[in-house]
């Protein structure tokens, strides 16, 4: 997601039958690719990837932390702080240490593909954070970008994030390609006093959060690719949660992460929770 706090402080085959689906590896991974945006790249999270520029890429964010967890020997992880879903597939002019897209790290061996991308695509998280934590705007400005913008914005997305996933597939048939979703920021009732916001104001902003959850579910059926939520597993460690919290409040915390942002024990959490998932 975009570092918002600062604004704050087939081809198709022969007529032959159906295509026998690939078997895909199961627990034992020895090529891995992460793709992802600042959810997965851990900015402001120590210690950060000298070489990965704008990005700002932590050596403790998930990816990494997963690949400890499975032992796998080979890695590439091009998350990148802003990235939007064109950046899988197009050139990035975001980093000069990382100018290709995000695909070219993908190559037929790699058996082992995590996605987690769309939030910055259209101003989605930049218009939830900003009409609805931005005191001026109020509630009435919050409730309205949901209710008028987000719609049309998050169809796009859907198209664009399938179409993408399809792509990594077509580039690594044997791999299990698996789209995550994004730890839940606000609390499930309620204001949130750290934040400072009122109820009225939290639930359109949750609301958004969610829609963008529904098309990472949309995205991932239509790729026929698997969709891991974390917002259960996020349930209790939201940004107001104090030492429980997975996620960073509205200020970024030197070391720690990026405001409203996955902290270091977020980035754990959901490493520890991958490594379950696709070892069961």
């Amino acid at each position: 997601m975009l570092a918002i706090a600062g604004l704050l402080s087939t081809a198709a085959c022969a007529d032959s039958g159906p295509t026998p689906r690939v078997e895909k590896p199961h627990g034992a991974f020895s090529s891995y690719v992460a793709i992802g945006d600042s959810n997965t790249a851990g900015p402001g999270i120590r210690p950060v990837d000298p070489g990965s520029g704008l990005c700002a890429r932590s050596k403790r964010n998930y990816p990494a932390l997963l690949a400890e967890e499975l032992k796998i020997s080979s890695v590439r992880d091009v998350s990148c702080t802003a990235a939007r879903t064109d950046d899988i597939t197009k050139m990035r002019p975001i980093t000069s240490q990382v100018p290709g897209a995000m695909l070219d790290a993908v190559t037929p061996d790699t058996d082992l593909v995590t996605v987690s991308m769309g939030a910055n695509d259209g101003g989605a998280w930049t218009g939830i954070l900003v009409f609805c934590l931005l005191e001026k705007y109020g509630a009435e400005g919050c409730s309205a970008f949901i209710d008028t913008k987000l719609d049309a914005i998050l169809r796009r997305t859907t198209k664009r994030l399938a179409s993408a996933l399809n792509r990594i597939e077509a580039k690594a048939p044997r791999a299990r390609v698996v789209l995550v979703g994004y730890l839940p920021i606000f609390p499930q009732d309620g204001g949130c006093v750290m934040a400072d916001l009122d109820p009225a104001r939290v639930a359109p902003a949750r609301a958004g959060l969610l829609a963008i959850e529904r098309t990472f579910k949309k995205a991932a059926k239509r790729a026929d690719v698997e969709f891991v939520s974390l917002a259960k597993r996020g349930a209790g460690h939201q940004s107001c949660d104090g030492d429980r919290a997975w996620v960073t409040g509205i200020k970024t915390v030197d070391g720690v992460g990026m405001g409203l942002h996955p902290n270091a024990a977020g980035m754990r959490a959901v490493a520890k929770f991958l490594a379950a998932y696709l070892t069961k």
